[in-house]
């Protein structure tokens, strides 16, 4: 699952996860945090059957509607969310949110890939990591 506001990087994102190098099921894109949180938590028009629950989470640490943060602790603090992995992506290096990111259980923060190559190399990462 991928909750990042810029659709140019979703695509990227999406493009990358069905090259043959990292394909691991679906790369599921949501554009703001409140959104992503109805889709974790089964809330509203998302429900098991429509909104599977993620084997990994990766946020904008920008993303609009509800701030990564909230919603790291949102994951963490429930016990149907708590053992998904979460990687939070920045734009520039912020160390002071980067540890706070990771003192609320982020499992990684890294900083949001700019080219397809970059984009792959983390994501067949990520994939090696946690699938």
């Amino acid at each position: 699952m991928l909750g990042e506001p810029d659709k140019a990087v979703c695509k990227l994102a999406a493009a990358v996860w069905q090259s043959s190098a990292t394909k691991k099921g679906t790369l599921r894109s949501l554009y703001n945090g409140l959104v992503l949180l109805d889709y974790l938590k089964h809330w509203g028009k998302f429900n098991a059957q429509n909104a599977p629950r993620p084997a990994l989470l990766i946020i904008n640490y920008a993303i609009p509607e509800m701030p990564a943060l909230e919603i790291l602790d949102e994951v963490k603090h429930d016990s149907e969310l708590a053992a998904i992995p979460v990687v939070v992506t920045m734009r520039h290096v912020n160390k002071k949110a980067a540890a706070k990111c990771r003192a609320m259980g982020a499992s990684h923060v890294i900083l949001l890939p700019q080219s397809t190559e970059k984009m792959r190399e983390v994501l067949t990462k990520l994939n090696k990591l946690y699938f």
